[in-house]
């Protein structure tokens, strides 16, 4: 029996365990095979390592600054390395000994045949072991010190499962227990050419390198992905998500039998089917690449499929969802059964639903957390402009110390200056629903310019319409524009909740008009209805003379003296020409500037409040600078 005793120097990352394997893995792959005991230098003896226990134990034990253990193995060949490689190694050829001398034929050993290659091979028992050493053994018989450089530079730094530096590098913590592969056949037993050795060469040539990192998988195709062999992925999630998502669209069912932060195996759910997909990541740059792939199911289509299930289906519609929370779940379900070919109950439609809005609230929320931020850049980019955010009064979070959201105004420099010297003194006022998940309200206001279109001045996002919020709009706004002389200024509205007294508290000598079309409506509702009524009631509005307006409420009288007298605490000036203030040079009886700026923001009304108040700041950015343009060329 052939024994001897080498040094060897391992760098275990750390918290990461060592295994007996795994350092047979490595010490077979600097060319030391047979059959291995592990020794550990402890109190001046060698004791020896029988267990994977017992190694972990001395390692962290022994480990240093300089981040390496001293480990010494004992190697002795028996019969079964005489089964592998199919000669007795412990005889040497009768020409060894001339060999050493300078004598003889070269003697080569054939790695693929197994067995000696020369002229004359005929074993000679009485060579010595130590011959047999330096005869196969050469390469690393050059002193201590060097053989630590040479198993350095020959320890593949690619490899898939033993503890080097760039397994140290990544923060790789593999599983201890090595309970992760639950499949009978590991990786090491499944090699691919080029691609999943796990001693892989980090020395291949460029050329080779770039033809695997070639193709890279496109995230907006994630719900419609095309896998193939040595595609890349920017991360593991994106890679799970598309062998989900495609397995899915195949009808199939797959599950991921091992998964930690360096790769991903996924099986078929069928044991008896050879579908499986491999990914790991690669050296350097972190990319995520798919080293194995097997693309045909022997099994068949799955109706029912576990990997569509309600959690799924819910970050897949959540978008629906936003949308429209009253999405009817039974066209719903129908619609997920049909586009995923699959089965999908009542109950699992429910489950969806009150999943996919805790996401669109979850998302929705995160935005009110990065208000201030984006107050903040507001200002940086628009100096001088006005943006306020109130909190509810009293309230602080126990953890962050945050107040509650409760409303934020915003009106920008620009607008300000450009209505203070070219528009009206004419403001249009109103609020609108925001159709978020969260709910609330945007209260506006709209000026007109020089050629009577709407020019939009400020805005607000509050939590309903009320007279605080309207008092505490039309204080922020009143400062904003400078208005001191509030009787020169007109204000047309809706009459909505709380506007009216809010308007006489803020503005108490402005003119305050109602919207003939709304009034029309209250009329309406009141029980004065018919076309004739109607008729009446706008030929009043348009009337511009007292004499008009007399001539006229007398002829609604003689249709309906009740309709007339409807009208008795309803002062002229806030809906008939006649009584208008001439300061705004204004004749508008309808509060369409209002109107039609909500119509402009109706898909911004849906989105999140940053991303809303976003959608508005382009749409008036844009159509200012439209303007502008016009007003160049003509």
């Amino acid at each position: 029996m052939a024994l001897r005793k080498k040094e060897l120097h391992i760098c275990p990352p750390p918290n990461y365990g060592l295994s007996v394997f795994e350092v047979d893995r490595l010490t077979e792959s600097a060319g030391v095979y047979g059959h291995k005991v592990y020794y550990g230098w402890e109190n001046n003896t060698f004791r020896r390592i029988e267990s994977s226990r017992e190694l972990n134990g001395y390692v962290k034990g022994e480990v240093g600054p300089t981040k390496e253990v001293n480990l010494y193995l004992e190697v002795s060949f028996h019969e079964i390395l005489v089964q592998q490689l199919g000669y007795d190694p412990y005889e040497v050829d009768e020409t060894e000994n001339e060999l050493q001398n300078g004598d003889g034929n070269n003697n080569i050993r054939d790695e693929g045949q197994g067995r000696c290659a020369t002229n004359n091979c005929d074993n000679d028992s009485n060579a010595s072991d130590e011959t047999f050493f330096s005869a196969i053994d050469s390469d690393y018989e050059i002193g201590d010190d060097a053989d630590d450089g040479i198993l350095h530079d020959n320890v593949d730094k690619n490899a898939e499962w033993l503890g080097v530096d760039n397994h140290r590098k990544e923060n790789v913590v593999p599983d201890p227990l090595n309970e992760t592969e639950k499949v009978p056949d590991s990786d090491e037993t499944e090699q691919v050419p080029d691609s999943e050795s796990d001693f892989e060469s980090i020395h291949e040539s460029d050329d080779k390198e770039s033809k695997l990192r070639s193709r890279t998988f496109d995230p907006k195709h994630i719900d419609n992905p095309k896998l193939e062999l040595y595609m890349s992925f920017t991360s593991l999630k994106l890679f799970k998500t598309a062998v989900h998502n495609y397995s899915v669209k195949q009808g199939r069912s797959c599950k991921f039998v091992k998964q930690d932060r360096v790769r991903v195996r996924a099986r078929c759910r069928n044991s008896e089917c050879n579908w499986v997909i491999y990914a790991r990541k690669l050296s350097g740059d972190g990319t995520i690449q798919i080293r194995t792939f097997e693309d045909n199911h022997t099994c068949g289509f799955t109706y029912d499929n576990p990997l569509v299930h309600s959690g799924w289906v819910a970050k897949k519609y959540c978008e629906e969802f936003r949308c429209n929370p009253k999405l009817d779940l039974e066209h719903f379900r129908k619609t997920v059964m049909k586009e995923n070919r699959c089965s999908f109950t009542k109950n699992q439609t429910y489950r969806s639903r009150r999943k996919a809005m805790k996401i669109v609230q979850s998302s929705e929320k995160d935005q009110y957390s990065k208000l201030g931020v984006y107050m903040h850049e507001i200002l940086r980019s628009n100096p001088d402009s006005t943006i306020i955010m109130k909190t509810v009064d009293g309230f602080r979070d126990s953890k962050t110390g945050k107040g509650r959201f409760e409303r934020l105004y915003i009106c920008f420099a620009g607008v300000k200056h450009d209505f203070l010297t070219g528009c009206r003194q004419f403001i249009g006022v109103d609020g609108t629903f925001l159709k978020g998940s969260i709910g609330g309200v945007l209260l506006a206001a709209v000026g007109v310019d020089a050629n009577n279109d709407i020019f939009p001045i400020a805005y607000a996002a509050a939590e309903g319409e009320s007279k605080d919020s309207w008092c505490w709009f039309f204080k922020l706004l009143k400062e904003d524009l400078k208005i001191e002389k509030d009787y020169e200024w007109t204000i047309i509205s809706n009459k909505q909740k709380g506007l009216v007294e809010a308007c006489d508290m803020i503005f108490p000598n402005a003119t305050h008009r109602f919207c003939v079309k709304h009034l029309h409506n209250n009329f309406s509702s009141t029980g004065f209805k018919g076309e004739g009524l109607r008729r009446a009631l706008w030929t009043v509005a348009k009337a511009t003379t007292p004499a008009q307006f007399i001539s006229r409420m007398e002829a609604m009288a003689e249709i309906d003296i009740e309709a007339a007298k409807w009208f008795d605490d309803k002062p002229p000036s806030q809906w008939s020409r006649t009584y208008f203030s001439t300061h705004p040079k204004c004749a508008m009886l309808l509060n369409n500037i209002c109107e039609c700026f909500n119509s402009k923001i109706l898909d911004a009304r849906e989105k999140p409040i940053i991303e809303m108040f976003e959608a508005i700041r382009l749409y008036m950015m844009q159509r200012m600078q439209k303007n502008r343009d016009l007003a160049k060329e003509k």
